[in-house]
């Protein structure tokens, strides 16, 4: 059976006399699962991308996830710690942060904190690292004409971050942002 979303497709663009060539299941469509989410660069989101972030808002089973594009192709996750209760968010973060190179990503973060009153927020939010200085022009063209499709692959998340330079990754500044969003 067609979702939603291709039967109001059908309904909206084509003639009653256009033969229902259509076979598509759920699974294959756009609107319902990252499977079929490709950017205008044509490169397509991974299955798994959805995947592990949906076990990372539900289980909380991953600290951190960077996604990396491969072969020009398909958004694949690339690197990942699972959280460390005998580190903290700020420690954590760090280590995420050492490990990135000049290399574009995109990253997932599960800030995991006490606020200034002592509320528990737990939120994911999705960074853009970019390094200006450093990154191939072609690389930072690729990347950031992608980025909002890999956001669709991450349905509710409401933080989003952008960084160019090593600097800019900052954890408190991060982290104020996160508390204020909470």
């Amino acid at each position: 059976m067609p979702c939603a979303g291709l039967k109001n497709l059908r309904l909206l663009s084509l003639p009653k006399s256009f033969p229902n060539s259509f076979s598509q299941t759920q699974n294959d469509c756009a609107q319902c699962s990252s499977r079929q989410i490709k950017s205008m660069s044509g490169i397509e989101v991974g299955e798994e991308v959805s995947t592990i972030y949906n076990d990372m808002k539900l289980r909380s089973t991953l600290k951190w996830v960077t996604f990396k594009i491969e072969n020009k192709k398909k958004i694949i996750k690339d690197q990942s710690a699972e959280p460390n209760d005998n580190y903290g968010d700020k420690t954590q973060f760090d280590e995420m942060k050492a490990k990135l190179t000049s290399e574009p990503r995109y990253i997932l973060y599960d800030f995991n904190f006490d606020s200034k009153e002592g509320r528990n927020i737990n939120k994911i939010a999705f960074i853009f690292w970019c390094d200006d200085g450093n990154a191939k022009i072609g690389d930072k063209m690729i990347y950031a004409s992608t980025k909002d499709t890999i956001k669709k692959a991450f349905t509710g998340l409401g933080l989003e971050f952008h960084a160019n330079t090593m600097a800019q990754l900052d954890y408190e500044t991060f982290r104020a942002e996160v508390e204020k969003k909470a």
